[in-house]
Order: C-alpha cells, then sequence, then structure tokens
C-alpha cells in the first residue's frame, strides 16, 4: 500500500490528508496485512479491496467530519482499528478511544498505534466481553 494511492483515494473522498497522514495509514495497513491469521483481523488480501473497504470507508467517514474537529472518536469493536485509526489520523484533533473486546485484537491495536502509526494521544479499552442473561436478572449481577 504505497502512500500515492493513499492520498489519491482520500482525494477522492473529498479531503486532503495532513503531513505525514498517508504515511502512518500506511505502515497501519501493512501491520494488519502482515498480521499473524490466528488474529482473525481481516480476510481481505487483495490490495485493491484492502483499499476500498478499510481505508476507502474510513477516508469516507472522516470526509464527513470538518477539518477541525476535535473531540473524541469512539471505535467500537474496532478489532483492526478500522475505522478509528484512519479516521482519527485524517482529522488530528480527534483523540481515539478504540475499545476492543479480544485481548489480542486489543494488544494488536496498541503496538500498532505506538510503533506503526505513532499515535501517542490514543486509548485501547479491552472489556470483558458481555455475557447474554439466561432467564431474570440476579441482584448480584447488572443486567446488560
Amino acid at each position: 500500500m504505497t502512500e500515492d494511492v493513499i492520498e489519491a483515494r482520500a482525494a477522492a473522498a473529498g479531503i486532503v490528508l495532513p503531513a505525514g497522514a498517508s504515511r502512518r495509514i500506511a505502515a497501519h495497513a501493512r501491520l494488519v496485512l502482515a498480521s499473524p491469521p490466528m488474529l482473525h483481523l481481516t480476510t481481505i488480501v487483495d490490495p485493491a479491496t484492502f483499499l476500498e473497504r478499510h481505508i476507502g470507508e474510513a477516508l469516507e467517514g472522516a470526509a464527513l467530519l470538518e477539518d477541525a474537529t476535535a473531540g473524541t472518536l469512539v471505535d467500537l469493536g474496532s478489532g483492526n482499528g478500522y475505522p478509528g485509526i484512519p479516521i482519527a489520523v485524517a482529522r488530528p484533533g480527534l483523540r481515539p478511544v478504540l475499545v476492543e473486546s479480544s485481548h489480542r485484537k486489543a494488544e494488536f491495536l496498541r503496538r500498532a498505534l505506538a510503533d506503526a502509526v505513532e499515535y501517542r494521544d490514543a486509548r485501547v479499552v479491552a472489556p470483558p466481553r458481555a455475557r447474554p442473561l439466561a432467564g431474570p436478572s440476579r441482584p448480584d449481577e447488572p443486567d446488560l
């Protein structure tokens, strides 16, 4: 995944990426594609499909936000970091909070943010998985 291809896809979405953003988005994509299959981060390995389904769709989401948008971006079920990471990289005023119940995937996200994306102002939250209730709620357990 080259920076030029990512910048062209961003332009097609109607946005101009900040300096260095395409490099960071490409580094994240390479990390996802190189991840061990046991993590189940993606089944998409064709570069054109990966570009459109993961990066392109995230950039389309970023295009819906104003350039100066600031605040917290919460990505629930973040898994491989799409769409949260590219949106946060494209809109640097956002502070991403990536929520992932799989602790292995959460660890991948922490590594991706620190090493590939070089994002220091991000948070990965790995809450325990929700359990379905089997009957009426018990007084010692919260309702889901």
